[in-house]
């Protein structure tokens, strides 16, 4: 419900990219949060008595819902973003002034703006704002040095729970801010794991097709040039001719070979294969840098599958975990294989957001895939999920696939 709220903000194009779309949600969920902040704080000026802080707070909080509309028209980011901190500034030190000047409770609220500024619009605005904001606590501090009375347009007698109004607020806020950046890293991190295991899927594939080439293009043009050059011996003694006639066999078979390597070095390589070894480095690349905690477990004795099979199961395996790593925002991963008699069974579960039933029964690509690769093994696939409880996917392979 809340993220169709926020999503009703954003432009449908905006949504398509999935980092931009991020960035989207992030302002406009700091900019509906104020909004509600500034709400709450037009209700305790009514309380307390303080008119001009209503007043201040009501201009504040309208302009911070124009803004919410902004993003809807599909202004620059930059630009909301800016004009976000610029009226939060305006809403604090309007209020500041009215309630005691450089001894009100509002004034700390300036330290909140440069954050949420290097958080929305980065860190060039970040920096602008601090500046800014720190300006404004030295003039409150030298008009205050001064002499200069600042007026307290508020009831006294409510003094302390003004106080702790504001600094309870300002604890939601650094809060907010903190899940915020804690969220932005794990994000990070996933997909760098993500990447991680595509990279060194693509190193391998590009060294295996480099050794192919040179097996191809050197050794064997070098084999085939003393094929060549044996060729050319027609003066020979009848009692050496045999053997000549021998060793260019011995050659010509020798490049038969080499040419049956290199265009199966794949092949070879998938025959060495074993899917437990495999598992565990990614299991252990994806916990080294913190993406996700991962658990592998066996279950039952250790039995080695058909290669090829063990390498399609792989294939399924890196999909369900690029799956989870991208898109469940999930915390952990248990991952066990269980090796009964004649059957191997894969089994994966995550502690992320799940989906309902509609998602499951949507089929994706990814999901086709993995249907595809089960069935080239006679194997059997299943998925289930529901919101919030995290998905599972269970893989069964048998031995003769």
């Amino acid at each position: 419900m809340i993220s169709k709220f926020i999503n009703f903000f954003i432009p449908r194009q905006r949504q398509e990219n999935a980092e931009e779309h991020r960035q989207y949600k992030l302002v406009t969920y700091f900019v509906i949060v104020t909004f509600l902040f500034d709400l709450n704080y037009i209700s305790l000026s009514s309380t307390i008595g303080f008119e001009m802080g209503m007043r201040i707070m009501a201009i504040t909080a309208g302009a911070h819902l124009l803004q919410a509309f902004a993003i809807r028209l599909d202004w620059p980011l930059w630009l909301v973003s800016n004009l976000y901190v610029l009226f939060g500034v305006f809403g604090v030190v309007g209020c500041t002034y009215y309630s005691g000047g450089f001894y009100s409770p509002v004034i700390v609220w300036l330290a909140s703006s440069p954050i949420v500024a290097l958080l929305m619009a980065g860190k060039r605005s970040g920096f602008v704002w601090m500046f800014i904001n720190a300006a404004m606590v030295v003039v409150f501090a030298l008009m205050a040095k001064n002499g200069y009375e600042f007026p307290v347009d508020y009831d006294a007698e409510w003094s302390n729970f003004f106080i702790a109004n504001t600094f309870f607020g300002l604890v939601i806020i650094i809060f907010v801010v903190a899940l915020v950046f804690e969220n932005g890293k794990n994000t990070a991190l996933r997909k760098l794991a993500q990447k991680n295991i595509l990279l060194a899927e693509e190193k391998k594939k590009t060294a295996l097709y480099a050794l192919s080439q040179e097996i191809h293009d050197n050794v064997g043009q070098t084999l085939f040039l003393a094929k060549l050059n044996l060729s050319t011996f027609d003066l020979v003694p009848d009692d050496e001719r045999e053997r000549v006639k021998n060793s260019m066999e011995l050659l010509s078979q020798a490049i038969d070979k080499l040419r049956d390597i290199s265009s199966t070095l794949n092949e070879e390589n998938i025959t060495n294969f074993s899917l437990l070894n495999s598992l565990k480095v990614d299991m252990e690349t994806i916990s080294g840098i913190g993406a996700l905690k991962t658990k592998l477990e066996v279950q039952g004795e250790v039995q080695k599958l058909n290669s090829k099979t063990e390498f399609v199961l792989y294939r399924i395996a890196q999909e369900v975990i690029n799956n989870v790593i991208k898109h469940s925002q999930a915390a952990h991963l248990h991952v066990k294989l269980i090796f009964s008699s004649n059957l191997l069974t894969m089994y994966f579960k995550d502690d992320g957001v799940g989906m309902n039933s509609e998602q499951l029964l949507k089929d994706g690509q990814g999901m086709r895939n993995m249907r595809e690769r089960t069935a080239s093994i006679q194997g059997e696939i299943n998925f289930s999920s529901s919101e919030n409880c995290g998905v599972e996917v269970t893989v069964k392979a048998p031995f003769y696939s």
